[in-house]
């Protein structure tokens, strides 16, 4: 059977995949099923020159094509743009949804400033849920897999009357995690050389005896917590919840309103990364030294609530005019507690509360659709309030820091963003072949801050501190981004497009633990800009048994916003700052071809160069000295991403079913996590405190691994029983058969802690699906 034609609303309106002059991946909800996708994280995986890197619920990670960036603090906006059903979700904290009732999800490569606004200077992702529709049905699936995991999942729609219908979607998924935290009573030392009080940077020449406050009461220098750590618990499990409530009413053919609510509420164990130094990055880690294992002396968790409402207004006009409104209302709220000192010694905690409410309003006018001249205009406002609350927490191992326990080093801050745009879209078709297309945004943003820093007892961290009231401004932004496209259709089935987009990301400021030199120096960064230029090719063959969609493309980013990590002798400072210019340029391929209406492939190659084409103020590898990191390649920015898909269908007439047989094979190239492109670190073994086990192992230098994550092929298997009635369906899946343990990420901790992710292992399930 040939492909059926695929509809998508990327430009504010209905149109098939093949007519929109710009590269755009879709997967619909059979292939969400199949592929077995479960948050938006997953999605990476199947779509080129696409990387969602998800450690922290804080810290969502989206790149397309090498670009991209998670808002850490309240003053740093996202490069991608994430939308539920044309709601635009905020910040990073918010974006990592269960993907549950979906259509299909439409990810958009390349600036979307026209259409999308700020913060979608890389590209832009649309969710868009299953509607209510007047038959009445229900769906229940129950998937068990390993790591102790269960989802449970259900769908409802209820035709309510002639003019109403409902849909409600619940799911719940829990799992016991996979990394082990193997903390002990034994890893903590009993003596030490600690720093002299009176002068904490130089060390006393005595050897302290420590005691342990789990076993001798009273003790008043020690190494060890108070209360041992729930070793049983595995880190990276997760049990969470969330919901999807629609109602819709036609009143009138003309009118259609929609109302939706929909929930999240996740509880996790949180794993920043396994150690691969002490604390202070200056010796290898010897608590525990194997994968997926940690040595934390206090349990890190998080919390995160999110609420979303939103109204969607559409209504016909006689003269075959459409007038949408999209009114929402979305909150987020996220607690969280760290062991940042990812040591078995109980130095230092950090715990933090952020919440974000954001009110958008868009009114959209969409001419019809049978005329040579279509356009969409749109007035867009966004307001968000933002309030976080931060502290570094000093434990009884707190000394080697220059602190006793307690205060350690707090921060708050609330960020009110007001945004306001008018945009529109226009095609013309000039004649049967070829069509112009111009698009122009007008932006106008407002961003009012207060920050208060106090780092008078940070000890060595160094923490600068605001005066008395704090840091308060107000900061205007505005920009104009045109868009221009060319389309010309050499026949039914072939289309060639070219494009020039534009975009921006506004200003923001550096509202994080930093020093006082840069708070002296001031915080504030500016504004980036993109330019993008796109030739693509869209064809079927063989009445669409075979399909291919291509783009070729550069871009050029002015004054790229780059928050990197300095490395202050042991501690970290974090500063966000403008690079002179980005240029990324590559390809993007993806291909179908039906063999047999039982036999089917699917495939996408990305290429990708994105380097810095000038920043004078990047790091150079193992020094805190700047340099110009001109000719860098950006942070998780692979060369190559591909992928192959097999489906092949054999009959079971016994059991009335097919037996469905997928096999999906994924390879990323090698990439880096940090602006430096480091491969290596060498450990010196300074330390600001010596806890004792052989004083002579940690003056020895070591070289480890870090910054640079090998090339990676993965393979993830489906098997499953459909029935001929579509009423029951059994799947076996497995991801990562082959039990890769690559590391995939790596981090840096405050007190330079050096840290590396490995990929999740092996995982399998079975997943029983009824409907009626």
């Amino acid at each position: 059977q040939a492909i059926d034609t695929i509809v998508v609303t990327a430009q504010k309106r209905t149109e098939n995949l093949s007519d929109v002059p710009m590269s755009i991946s879709v997967i619909d909800s059979e292939s969400i099923d199949h592929l077995g996708l479960n948050q938006l994280r997953d999605i990476s995986s199947h779509v080129p020159n696409v990387s969602i890197n998800q450690g922290f619920e804080s810290g969502a990670t989206i790149t397309i094509r090498g670009v991209g960036a998670h808002s850490r603090n309240l003053g740093f906006d996202t490069r991608v743009g994430v939308y539920l059903d044309g709601v635009y979700l905020g910040q990073s904290p918010a974006l990592n949804l269960d993907l549950i009732d979906l259509e299909r999800i439409e990810i958009q490569r390349g600036p979307q400033g026209t259409l999308f606004g700020k913060n979608s200077v890389a590209g832009a992702i649309s969710l868009i849920s299953k509607k209510p529709t007047d038959i009445s049905s229900a769906d229940f699936s129950v998937n068990a897999y390993s790591n102790n995991g269960v989802e449970l999942k259900g769908i409802v729609n209820i035709p309510i009357n002639k003019m109403m219908n409902a849909r409600i979607t619940a799911t719940k998924q829990n799992n016991s995690g996979y990394i082990r935290n193997v903390w002990t009573n034994e890893d903590v030392p009993s003596s030490a050389v600690i720093p002299d009080q009176d002068n904490p940077f130089t060390q006393a020449p005595t050897i302290v005896t420590l005691c342990n406050p789990i076993e001798e009461a009273g003790c008043t220098v020690t190494a060890g917590p108070n209360t041992p750590p729930n070793t049983s618990k595995k880190l990276n499990g997760k049990n969470s919840h969330s919901y999807r409530t629609q109602l819709n009413i036609r009143p009138i053919d003309k009118l259609e309103i929609n109302i939706a609510l929909d929930g999240l509420q996740t509880n996790r164990a949180a794993s920043s990364g396994e150690a691969l130094t002490d604390t202070f990055g200056s010796t290898i880690d010897r608590f525990a030294p194997e994968k997926y294992e940690v040595s934390h002396s206090q349990d890190s968790w998080e919390k995160k609530h999110l609420i979303g409402r939103n109204i969607t207004v559409d209504y016909d006009f006689d003269n075959k005019y459409h007038l949408k409104s999209i009114s929402a209302y979305r909150y987020t709220d996220l607690q969280f507690l760290y062991d940042i000192d990812a040591s078995a010694i109980d130095f230092v905690s950090f715990n933090s509360q952020s919440s974000y409410r954001q009110t958008t309003q868009e009114i959209q006018i969409i001419s019809p659709e049978d005329k040579k001249f279509q356009y969409v205009m749109g007035l867009f406002y966004y307001n968000q309030d933002a309030s976080a609350a931060s502290a570094s927490v000093m434990q009884n191992a707190g000394w080697p820091f220059s602190l006793f326990p307690g205060d350690g080093g707090s921060k708050n801050s609330t960020v009110e963003s007001n945004s306001q745009a008018l945009y529109a879209n226009a095609t013309y078709d000039i004649d049967k072949q070829w069509s112009v297309g111009l698009g122009l945004r007008y932006s106008d943003e407002t961003k009012d801050i207060h920050f208060n820093l106090d780092g008078s007892r940070s000890g060595i961290f160094k923490l600068g501190s605001t005066p008395t009231g704090g840091y308060n401004d107000t900061y205007n932004y505005s920009n104009i981004s045109p868009a221009l496209r060319i389309m010309y259709d050499l026949n039914d089935s072939t289309h060639f497009y070219g494009s020039y987009s534009t975009g921006y990301k506004s200003g923001g400021f550096n509202i994080d633990f930093v020093t006082q030199e840069v708070l002296d120096a001031g915080i504030t960064f500016d504004e980036e800009t993109v330019a993008s230029t796109e030739i693509g090719v869209k064809a079927t063959f063989l009445n669409n048994k075979i399909g291919i969609n291509s783009s070729i493309f550069l871009a050029d980013y002015d004054d790229y916003q780059v928050n990197q990590f300095f490395d202050l002798g042991g501690v970290t400072s974090l500063r966000i700052s403008n690079a002179a210019e980005v240029n990324t340029k590559g390809l993007e391929i993806e291909a179908w071809f039906l063999a047999t209406n039982r036999l089917s492939f699917t495939g996408s190659l990305g290429l990708l160069d994105a380097t810095f084409g000038d920043f004078p103020g990047g790091l150079s590898t193992e020094t805190t000295v700047t340099i110009n990191a001109a000719g860098n390649t950006l942070r998780y920015a692979p060369r190559i991403s591909a992928t192959i898909g097999i489906q092949y269908y054999i009959r079971a007439p016994i059991v009335a079913a097919d037996i469905l047989f997928q096999l999906d094979i994924m390879h990323t190239d090698d990439y880096y996590t940090s602006t430096a492109n480091e491969s290596s670190q060498t450990l010196d073994g300074a330390h600001p405190a010596v806890f004792i086990y052989d004083p002579t192992s940690l003056l020895v230098s070591h070289t480890v691994n870090y910054g640079h994550v090998n090339s990676l092929t993965t393979l993830n298997g489906r098997i499953g029983l459909i029935s001929d009635s579509s009423v029951w369906n059994a799947y076996l899946w497995g991801k990562n058969l082959s039990n890769k343990n690559n590391i995939i990420n790596y981090g840096l901790g405050f007190a330079g802690t050096l840290l590396a992710s490995s990929m999740e292992p092996r995982s399998y399930g079975l997943e029983l699906s009824y409907h009626f």
